[in-house]
């Protein structure tokens, strides 16, 4: 996976704006297996939503949650299988242009550099330390990703990216069990705050599989939030905007303001 992916998002044309019930993609007929070669464009693909700073500033948050349905994502036609996955986010502020970090806690399906494919629950955490504008995914102080238990498709667990007020860190948790920790406080880091929640499907190409289809979606579901004022972790305001890269090959639907799915169509 190429990091800095989560900065992307902010460069994103956004076409909807969440502040109801009901936003959805309209659906179209079923496709063959994408090719997703490694040809075709490669990066980070998104398919779900994130808190718009600029247009709901008086929002405060500084951790993200929901329970995520895991399914195994699709295989590309070939059975190229290029990694995928869903994931809860706390992120630098909307508005903060540049790759100045991020902190997810979801699944992934990957491959590891000996080709040995994985399908598991990972942390992941990134922050600008010397402020050059580059995550160096080399420097344990800049970047760590975690890789923890296998995936179970078909169940729901509650993926978790809370800031712990004892340590100063960011924890990321499965069912309330902590895994992962952040190596760096991002009040104390160059994220600019109010903080960004975002909840999203990702996939290395643009042509690529998200996890779910049409009969068996991806369900985000009770979205939430931890308000910085006093580390509560509440629901998720009306407050996001979608993002889908591939409106042919993904779906997305919303049926309230903290639930949503996404789909290979």
């Amino acid at each position: 996976m190429r990091t800095p992916r989560k900065a992307d998002l902010i460069t994103v044309a956004v076409s909807v704006l969440f502040a109801a019930v009901g936003l959805a993609v309209s659906p179209s007929p079923a496709h063959a297996a994408p090719s997703c070669a490694p040809s075709n464009p490669t990066g980070s693909y998104f398919d779900g939503f994130w808190h718009n700073n600029a247009a709901y500033p008086q929002y405060n948050w500084e951790g993200a949650s929901a329970y995520i349905k895991v399914w195994y994502p699709g295989t590309c036609s070939g059975g190229f299988r290029p990694w995928t996955n869903a994931w809860v986010m706390i992120a630098p502020s909307s508005t903060q242009s540049g790759g100045v970090g991020h902190a997810q806690a979801g699944y992934v399906r990957d491959v590891l550099p000996n080709g040995t494919e994985q399908f598991v629950t990972f942390g992941e955490f990134a922050n600008d330390a010397n402020g050059d504008g580059v995550i160096n995914t080399s420097s344990p102080s800049e970047w760590t990703r975690i890789y923890w238990q296998n995936a179970v498709s078909g169940t729901a667990p509650a993926y978790r990216v809370l800031w712990n007020a004892s340590t100063g860190r960011l924890n990321a948790s499965y069912n309330g069990t902590v895994f992962a920790t952040s190596q760096f406080n991002p009040y104390n880091s160059a994220w600019r705050q109010p903080f960004s929640p975002q909840f999203m499907g990702e996939t290395k190409y643009q042509t690529g599989n998200m996890p779910g289809v049409t009969g068996a979606r991806v369900n985000f579901t009770a979205l939430g939030a931890q308000r910085a004022s006093d580390h509560a972790l509440v629901s998720m305001s009306c407050s996001m905007s979608a993002s889908n890269q591939n409106t042919t090959l993904w779906g997305l639907q919303a049926s309230s303001c903290t639930a949503f799915d996404i789909w290979q169509k």
